[in-house]
Formats: structure tokens, sequence, C-alpha cells
């Protein structure tokens, strides 16, 4: 299963494994004001967000037939997506 966090106006597909420390990591960064949050995106890139109170943050679970088939790396190519929207229209 993978996540799609939404952090201003980018997107990451994250790991269904990892999505419960990197939500932790950026309500921690929340809470002390602002903070860099480093996590890896499907297919095991390293990024660093710079998260605030401000920042606009939502996570949501990608759906079934987005999802890579075992073996496929289809999703790590788009680990950052822009403009997803435009991708699962």
């Amino acid at each position: 299963m993978t996540f799609l966090v939404h952090i201003n106006e980018y997107r990451y597909a994250v790991d269904g494994a990892a999505i419960a420390d990197v939500q932790a990591r950026i309500l921690k960064a929340v809470q002390a004001g602002g903070e860099f949050v480093d996590f890896c995106v499907a297919g095991g890139t390293p990024v660093k967000v710079l998260v605030t109170p401000a920042s606009a943050v939502r996570i949501e679970q990608l759906p079934p037939t987005a999802e890579p088939l075992d073996g496929d790396d289809q999703l790590s190519d788009f680990s950052f997506f822009p403009d997803m929207d435009l991708l699962l229209a």
C-alpha cells in the first residue's frame, strides 16, 4: 500500500510501512514551530522537507489500482508528484 503525502503544493509517495513514522515526524515538526522532516519516498529516495505550523499537510491512501505490481518499480520513478491530479485523471 502506498500513501500520498501532500505538503504545501508538493506531493510525495510514501510506502505504507513508513507512513506512521512520517506522520509522527510531521506532527513533531509542527509542534516544535517548524523543522526539516527527513523521510524516504517510495523507491527509497531520501527527501528533506521544511514543515511549519503554517504548512498545509494532507495524507491519503492511493487506490489499489495505482499500486505497483510485485517486482514493478513503476511508482518509484514517480516518487515525487508535482501534479498528481494529471497522473490520476
